[in-house]
Protein backbone atom coordinates (compact mmCIF):
# COMPACT_ATOMS: atom_id res chain seq x y z
CA UNK A 1 0.00 0.00 0.00
CA UNK A 2 2.77 2.22 0.97
CA UNK A 3 4.51 1.90 -2.46
CA UNK A 4 1.47 2.97 -4.01
CA UNK A 5 1.12 6.04 -2.02
CA UNK A 6 4.36 6.85 -2.84
CA UNK A 7 3.50 7.60 -6.25
CA UNK A 8 1.35 10.37 -5.49
CA UNK A 9 3.48 11.82 -3.25
CA UNK A 10 3.36 16.27 -3.16
CA UNK A 11 7.07 17.51 -4.12
CA UNK A 12 7.93 16.12 -7.55
CA UNK A 13 9.34 13.02 -8.68
CA UNK A 14 12.38 13.36 -6.27
CA UNK A 15 9.97 13.08 -3.19
CA UNK A 16 8.00 10.34 -4.81
CA UNK A 17 11.11 8.31 -5.98
CA UNK A 18 12.36 8.85 -2.24
CA UNK A 19 9.70 7.83 -0.68
CA UNK A 20 9.37 4.66 -2.89
CA UNK A 21 13.01 3.97 -2.55
CA UNK A 22 12.37 4.25 1.43
CA UNK A 23 9.35 1.93 1.21
CA UNK A 24 11.15 -0.73 -0.55
CA UNK A 25 14.03 -0.87 2.36
CA UNK A 26 10.78 -0.69 5.05
CA UNK A 27 9.69 -4.06 3.45
CA UNK A 28 12.97 -5.52 3.45
CA UNK A 29 13.90 -4.36 6.90
CA UNK A 30 10.67 -6.13 8.04
CA UNK A 31 11.06 -9.10 6.27
CA UNK A 32 14.70 -9.64 7.28
CA UNK A 33 12.96 -9.67 10.69
CA UNK A 34 10.64 -12.40 10.51
CA UNK A 35 13.25 -14.03 8.77
CA UNK A 36 15.45 -13.46 11.58
CA UNK A 37 13.10 -14.49 14.10
CA UNK A 38 11.99 -17.69 12.91
CA UNK A 39 15.58 -18.66 12.70
CA UNK A 40 15.24 -18.30 16.41
CA UNK A 41 18.42 -15.22 15.99
CA UNK A 42 16.51 -13.06 18.78
CA UNK A 43 19.16 -10.35 18.77
CA UNK A 44 19.47 -10.20 14.62
CA UNK A 45 15.33 -9.72 14.94
CA UNK A 46 15.58 -7.00 17.08
CA UNK A 47 18.68 -5.06 15.37
CA UNK A 48 16.38 -5.64 12.00
CA UNK A 49 12.33 -4.38 13.79
CA UNK A 50 14.93 -1.33 15.07
CA UNK A 51 15.90 -0.57 11.50
CA UNK A 52 12.24 -1.11 10.25
CA UNK A 53 10.73 1.17 13.31
CA UNK A 54 13.68 3.90 12.71
CA UNK A 55 12.06 3.89 8.45
CA UNK A 56 8.46 4.05 9.63
CA UNK A 57 8.93 6.86 11.76
CA UNK A 58 11.18 8.64 9.09
CA UNK A 59 8.52 9.43 6.92
CA UNK A 60 6.38 10.35 10.12
CA UNK A 61 8.56 12.90 11.13
CA UNK A 62 9.09 14.30 7.91
CA UNK A 63 5.22 15.29 7.74
CA UNK A 64 5.45 16.50 11.18
CA UNK A 65 8.19 18.89 9.54
CA UNK A 66 6.17 19.46 7.03
CA UNK A 67 3.91 22.06 8.55
CA UNK A 68 6.54 24.48 10.25
CA UNK A 69 8.53 24.84 7.37
CA UNK A 70 6.06 25.35 5.23
CA UNK A 71 5.04 28.53 7.37
CA UNK A 72 8.63 29.72 7.32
Amino acid sequence: MNIYLSMFASGGWVARTGFFTMDLIWMYATYMAVAKVMKKDIQAHRNWMLRSYAITFAAVTLRLYQVPLMIL
